[in-house]
């Protein structure tokens, strides 16, 4: 797979260029407002008037001065010398400010164009320096140098001063330029560049300030002043050769020695391309290795301040396509945006490169790589031909060593490091396990493959049940922690010939290969729901944990996607059948998991159109049938599927995050209708209702003062509110459990504790919540009027009376049940031997109606089941 060009670096160089180039404007403009507002005086020290052509002769110098520069290079940092004081010089005693600046900006702007073919944010960041120099060094001349303008030493030192101030101010702004360039300030580099600055500008402007003198007096004896000039011309442009050439010597001594000598060729490599990028002065350098044996490339990219390693496929690669247009090329190739060859071309574009050097790795037998230089740094943006003989020595001296020297080396780490980047880019990160892409390749090979007559694939789509409670309440850590423990639990228990994945979030899933068995494949499900189920220690808490389990198996001519969507599908069967189970695809599930999905895009319109009604069970006194409550259950009434029940939309609810909005319904239309309908139990005392409180209601830190303002908006009593938790939503986080609830019952209403029996919730931490009902779970009461049945029902109840909670049995169907519970001193209870749940007015009409004394054998016969 082919990377995006410079993925890892190119987001900061972007910020660091965006910086520049926004500095770059602001300058142009306070350049543009300074022409605007700065008063001028057009005097002239030489009497006469100024024409044409002086205004050309000064056009003509300062374009001579930017194409006749030296530029010195220590490191990566570039001074120019470029003797422009001269004509400023001559320009502040004999040339109105107007004209003086006017030819700066005409004379170097086409030098700068013309001859260095700089872009255009660079011209107009130079320019824009120009005219703030020279509106610097016009002041301080006329500060300086007294109403008479005469040539005295008052004026020369005011001349001085103000060439010096002004190469002072060039060099701050370029300074500036290039840290937020390179993404970084160096005081180093900038005492440097100014004293340079300010020694080549003192030079240049005493030749100025006697070639001022010179045509004052004696203007046919000025040209003498050519052979100064010449002079210092041509011995710094030999200085700056010399200095040249023992760089690049140094640079390729210090590659050679470190390709030879460095124990890690990764490092090596990096190193190097650093080493290339500093010494052509460049803000891009790359180089690709293209191993013997290998179809990946290993690149090394570096910008102003980062080198990244990464692997290509060599097929698939840009490098690939600009390697085979060099092919013929025996000497590097300079191209610019825009060049002829498309391969070359999309390269610049691809990397935002304006010019590059591209020079193939020769070894002996083949082309073994390529080396990129580009975005040249300084007033010299162009690869010239000096640069591209060092750029060719260097790559054959590369070329050697990596296909020679240390081609045994070189190839055995190579290939370890292709191992490392290829096992990243196919590996989670956080558990070890193969990521989506690579389970996904691990399916589609396993359903290509020629298998045994009579066997299929099978996936395990594994997500793990209320992971967003872990994630709430104890924190994203505490979450990661805990898919490390299930990714280790998952690397244990899968076979040999399985692959175990994590592919995204709380997912999971497996592929078992060459499956001849389907119960077999349930047996692996099984054994890993047993294995996943221990409680987890996290971070000095126990945890339970659970999952749901969705299983798949292959049909011939299947595609890996469809097979993977079949297993997920069945994932979520197995959440809607009450989550910790297994559930095997089946042809319709795909069907249903689009209803699904239909569905929870309609919850936002059923909560804004009032779809969600509530319907309330009644709870009664188990000793005479009275009733004394009722448990408030949500119904959707839906406008094309009608009446749904909670098992149709509450697990879609909870993962989108309306359940929340739903209770906040429920709870309002509870307190309305207690409100309104001012409802009494059978025995005349005030009826209670008791309402659901989900994971996220307990994490929700506006819980309580919801609560409070739906009481004080209808008036309500809090103690006939009783809101009811399951016992696993109170023993996975006891601490939060037990903040929330004790901010409830701070407003008088009650908790009670459902589906008591099924968690793990020990006496000490049952104690420690604020409880005030403890509700039987429905399948302890199936058996309770049998033989034996009753032991763990009878324990519970003295449990209750122990603590003092009061204690409802829910689920009761059979007269016999009832008469069990009495006789175990059960005080309440709830079921469709009573009466299913009820709309509202029907709830009101069945408390009219009650007779307490009909009521101990139930007054409604028990559904068909």
């Amino acid at each position: 797979m082919d990377r995006p060009p410079n993925t890892r670096i190119d987001a900061a160089a972007r910020s660091r260029t965006g910086r520049a180039r926004a500095l770059t404007v602001g300058l142009a403009l306070v350049a543009a407002l300074s022409l605007v507002l700065v008063p001028r005086a057009d005097r002239a020290f030489v009497p006469g008037r100024w024409g044409w052509l002086g205004f050309v002769v000064l056009v003509g110098l300062f374009g001579a001065t930017e194409v006749f520069s030296v530029h010195l290079h220590f490191a990566r940092n570039s001074h120019s010398f470029s003797l422009f004081e001269i004509p400023l010089t001559m320009g502040l005693f004999f040339a109105p400010s107007p004209a003086m600046l006017a030819a700066h900006v005409v004379g170097s702007g086409a030098a700068l164009v013309l001859h260095r073919r700089q872009p255009p944010v660079k011209l107009l960041f130079n320019l824009a320096a120009f005219v703030l120099a020279d509106q610097l060094a016009i002041a301080v001349f006329r500060a300086g140098s007294g109403p008479s303008g005469a040539f005295t030493l008052r004026a020369t030192l005011a001349a001085s001063g103000g060439a010096l101030a002004g190469s002072i101010l060039s060099a701050l702004v370029v300074m500036a330029v290039i840290g937020m360039a390179e993404g970084q300030w160096r005081d180093g580099r900038l005492v440097a560049s100014l004293g340079f600055g300010a020694l080549s500008a003192l030079v240049s402007t005493s030749l100025g300030l006697i070639a001022v003198e010179m045509l004052s007096t004696h203007p046919e004896t000025a040209w003498l002043l050519l052979v100064p000039t010449a002079g210092l011309f041509l011995a710094n442009s030999a200085y700056a050769r010399e200095r040249r050439r023992h760089q690049g010597l140094e640079f390729l001594h210090d590659s050679t020695r470190l390709l030879n000598q460095s124990p890690e060729l990764e490092m090596a490599l990096e190193q190097l391309v650093g080493q290339a990028r500093d010494a052509f002065r460049a803000s891009f350098a790359e180089l690709v290795y293209v191993p013997h044996d290998t179809d990946h490339v290993v690149a090394v990219v570096a910008d102003q301040s980062t080198v990244a390693t990464v692997s290509q496929v060599l097929a698939d690669s840009q490098v690939s396509h600009v390697m085979r247009e060099l092919a013929g090329s025996a000497s590097p190739v300079l191209a610019q945006r825009g060049h002829r060859s498309p391969e070359l071309a999309a390269y610049l574009d691809a990397h935002d490169l304006n010019d590059a050097a591209f020079t193939l790795l020769h070894g002996d037998t083949r082309a073994c790589g390529l080396l990129v230089i580009g975005n040249r740094l300084g007033d010299v943006a162009r690869v010239d031909r000096d640069d591209l003989v060092l750029l060719a020595t260097r790559g054959s001296n590369v070329a050697a060593a990596l296909e020679n020297g240390r081609l045994e080396q070189s190839l055995d780490q190579l290939r370890q490091l292709e191992r490392k980047l290829t096992h990243q880019a196919t590996h989670d990160g956080l558990t070890g396990l193969a990521n989506r892409a690579l389970f996904t390749q691990r399916v589609h090979d396993a359903l290509t493959a020629t298998g045994e007559p009579g066997t299929c694939v099978a996936v395990l789509f594994i997500d793990l049940d209320d992971f967003k409670t872990v994630n709430d309440s104890l924190g994203h850590a505490a979450g990661d922690e805990l898919l490390v423990a299930l990714g280790r639990r998952l690397r244990g228990a899968v076979p040999d010939t399985a692959t175990a994945a994590r592919l995204g979030g709380d997912e999971f899933a497996v592929v078992l290969p060459g499956v001849t068995d389907a119960g077999h494949v349930l047996g692996v499900a099984r054994g890993l729901l047993a294995r996943i189920a221990s409680p987890a220690s996290i971070m000095g808490r126990v945890v339970p944990v659970r999952a749901s389990i969705g299983m798949a198996l292959s049909t011939p001519g299947q595609v890996s996607a469809e097979l993977l969507r079949n297993a997920d599908t069945a994932m979520y069967a197995a959440k809607g059948r009450g989550k910790n189970c297994v559930a095997l695809g089946e042809p319709n599930q795909h069907d249903a998991a689009v209803h699904r999905y239909n569905l929870t895009f309609e919850l936002n319109r059923a909560l804004h159109d009032r779809e969600f009604v509530v319907h309330y069970q009644p709870i009664v006194r188990l000793a005479d049938g009275a009733v004394v409550g009722a448990e408030a259950l949500v119904r959707w009434e839906h406008p094309t599927l009608g009446l749904l029940t909670p098992g149709a939309f509450i697990a879609i609810a909870e993962e989108s995050g309306a359940i929340v909005h739903i209770g906040r319904t429920v709870l309002e239309q509870v307190c309305e209708f207690l409100a309104t309908a001012d409802p009494r139990s059978t025995t005349g005392d005030p009826l209670y209702v008791a309402v659901n409180l989900s994971a996220r209601d307990l994490v929700e830190p506006t819980l309580a003062s919801d609560v409070t303002a739906a009481i004080d908006r209808h008036g309500v009593d809090p103690t006939r509110l009783v809101f009811e938790v399951t016992e696993g939503l109170m023993i996975s986080d006891p601490d939060l459990a037990g903040r929330s609830l004790a901010g409830l019952k701070a407003l008088g209403v009650r908790i009670a504790l459902d589906d008591f029996g099924t968690g793990y919730s020990s006496l000490s931490q049952l104690s420690r919540l604020p409880v005030d009902i403890l509700k039987i779970a429905q399948p302890f009461i199936d058996d309770v009027h049998h033989a034996g049945g009753a032991t763990f029902v009878e324990a519970i109840i003295r449990l209750g009376q122990t603590l003092g909670l009061t204690t409802v049995a829910e689920g009761i169907e059979h007269p016999e049940q009832a008469d069990a519970l009495v006789a175990l001193g059960c005080e309440l209870g709830q079921g469709y031997h009573y009466s299913p749940a009820l709309a509202a007015p029907a709830f009101a009409e069945h408390l009219s109606r009650h007779d307490p004394r009909r009521r101990r054998h139930g007054l409604v016969h028990q559904p068909p089941r």
